[in-house]
């Protein structure tokens, strides 16, 4: 519900932060405290937990892939990464999400879709 005189917040769009305040004849907008992460959205414990274990199972999945796809050298106690992966990985990690081809954007929607299903409790 929207409070009498609230505006959006400029970054997230959401209502009845506090964001915005008059200076010498301008309005200013800051990020709501939401955005600033001085606030958290309000969940129950059971779901932070679940978002929790969902993150830790996500970083798991990603190191088992990595050790899979990587050389270990006993003698320089070393992993190698080969080429071509860190090339990839390195182009993904420094482009922004807009600019990736769909096909690279799908794998981010079904993470994202996996969180939603947390959060609207159907996992």
């Amino acid at each position: 519900m929207e409070q009498p005189g609230a505006r959006r917040c400029p970054r997230c769009l959401g209502y009845g932060h506090t964001y915005s305040g008059i200076g010498t004849g301008m309005i200013t907008q800051e990020p709501c405290d939401y955005c600033q992460g001085t606030k958290t959205v309000p969940v129950s414990s059971e779901v932070r937990e679940q978002l929790a274990e969902y993150t830790h199972d996500a970083w798991s999945r990603w190191m088992k892939y990595l050790f899979n796809k990587t050389t270990w050298d006993e003698g320089i106690r070393r992993l190698t990464i080969p080429s071509d992966l860190a090339a990839r990985w390195n182009r993904q990690m420094h482009t922004p999400y807009k600019e990736l081809p769909e096909h690279e954007k799908e794998s981010d929607r079904a993470e994202a879709d996996s969180i939603l299903k947390i959060i609207s409790g159907r996992r």
